[in-house]
């Protein structure tokens, strides 16, 4: 099947990337991965704090920064939880 070459852009094994991208296993360049969960939604106590607080949906694909939480946390929202802080 033809693909055609757009300028700029190379066809690899996952779809078209930049030219100056090369593949490799997110493990190669990840430093760690995180799971966690979300502070109880039925606790009002637990939100509307100052702690941003995102699920990996809101990241989006196109940006590797986070600039602003999807909901905010309480201390005690973070503490009755298995949501983890990243720096």
């Amino acid at each position: 099947m033809y693909k055609p070459v757009i300028q700029g852009y190379k066809q690899t094994e996952i779809g078209l990337i930049p030219e100056d991208w090369e593949v490799v296993r997110l493990g190669e360049v990840a430093h760690s991965f995180l799971g966690g969960g979300t502070p109880l939604t039925k606790k009002p106590e637990y939100w509307n704090g100052t702690i941003p607080w995102v699920t990996s949906a809101y990241i989006k694909e196109d940006s590797i920064f986070i600039d602003k939480g999807e909901r905010y946390i309480t201390e005690e929202g973070l503490r009755n939880s298995s949501t983890q802080l990243v720096p």
